[in-house]
């Protein structure tokens, strides 16, 4: 598969995890998460947002698609 199309498969599956935590930040979700909860759905949510940057190789950003913590 070329570059173009990683890259596609990347931001569609990074759409998926950002659609699939969205729940949290409902108010009524957002005010029952500890602060530590909040700062690990915050960067969870900022390291897929920053994927496109931070690697140039489709390939390798995708390997690199950060983990969910069990709890969301």
């Amino acid at each position: 598969m070329n570059d173009e199309g990683m890259w596609i498969i990347l931001r569609k599956r990074r759409k998926m995890e950002l659609i699939y935590t969205d729940i949290w930040y409902f108010k009524d979700r957002w005010d029952t998460l500890s602060s530590t909860h909040k700062g690990e759905l915050n960067s969870f949510r900022q390291l897929l947002r920053d994927l496109p940057q931070t690697y140039d190789d489709p390939a390798i950003a995708i390997q690199n698609i950060p983990l969910r913590e069990e709890w969301f």
